[in-house]
């Protein structure tokens, strides 16, 4: 389901976790928020210098998880082929890159990462499944 095909029906915000879990680089949580058509899809909140980004935590290369723990340290890398995304979810490391996928930047931006909606209110890290949904809580 879409958004096109159920207009009206908006994914609910979820709280993720501490804001503190993600204050330093490299810090991130993880879990998961319903979209709009119900399914349950896995989220990853990445602190990137300072930035929150928030993703679909499924790599785009194989859609394996990316981390797969619910807290943690480390680059937003895929434990399954080690890819490695930017904070704009383009991948940015890619092994055998040069021998293998020969990927430019236009290919590399065609397989970023879904972003998800994020805010930060009462201390929590909030998620929506819409990139675009606006948070209506207290900020």
């Amino acid at each position: 389901m879409t958004r096109a095909t159920h207009p009206g029906i908006v994914p609910p915000w979820v709280a993720l976790g501490p804001a503190s879990s993600v204050a330093s680089h490299g810090d991130y949580l993880t879990g998961r928020a319903p979209d709009e058509g119900g399914a349950v899809i896995p989220v990853v909140v990445q602190n990137f210098q300072g930035v929150l980004k928030a993703f679909r935590n499924v790599c785009s290369h194989r859609y394996a998880l990316i981390h797969d723990q619910p807290c943690g340290r480390g680059l937003l890398r895929c434990a399954y082929h080690g890819w490695v995304y930017d904070a704009a979810g383009v991948p940015i490391g890619i092994p055998f890159d040069d021998s293998d996928f020969h990927l430019d930047g236009a290919a590399r931006q065609r397989l970023a990462l879904t972003p998800v909606g994020l805010a930060l209110a009462g201390g929590q890290v909030w998620v929506n499944a819409d990139a675009d949904a606006i948070f209506a809580g207290d900020a």
